[in-house]
């Protein structure tokens, strides 16, 4: 629904305009391009990075030179993200990690692969609660949870 977006959009320029470095993730590609526009025009595309699941996963392994892609499909790139988040986590520098999270229809994103990689790409981690997860009830994108 709108008002879950609404406050993760609210918390994301809040954030952003005190200084850190922000990632805003969620799993419609299409609302991620759209949303990469609005917030590099109101807060900067140096402080917050914007991207769908897939988009934001692929750049990280990307940038460490790690095979992943989509090639394949969803189910194969799913099946070895977590081999691929243990390797990015022994690789990924304080750099590259953000210093706020935020996640939007996180209902569709509680995967423990895709928990797992937010964990390494913010500085503490999730235990670090630096994070805010907007979510939805069900139904969820994925059949039979």
């Amino acid at each position: 629904g709108r008002g879950p977006r609404v406050v993760a959009r609210h918390e994301c320029r809040n954030v952003a305009r005190s200084g850190p470095r922000v990632l805003f993730t969620w799993f419609n590609r299409a609302l991620a391009d759209h949303l990469r526009l609005i917030f590099i025009q109101q807060v900067g595309g140096e402080l917050v990075t914007v991207g769908n699941y897939p988009q934001i996963a692929l750049r990280a392994i990307q940038r460490y030179g790690l095979s992943g892609d989509l090639q394949d499909g969803w189910s194969a790139f799913n099946d070895r993200l977590p081999e691929l988040t243990l390797e990015l986590a022994a690789r990924i520098g304080g750099n590259d990690q953000y210093d706020y999270l935020i996640v939007d229809e996180a209902q569709d994103l509680l995967k423990d692969s895709f928990i797992d990689f937010l964990d390494i790409s913010v500085r503490g981690g999730l235990a670090g609660r630096r994070w805010l997860m907007a979510l939805d009830p069900p139904p969820s994108s994925y059949p039979g949870d």
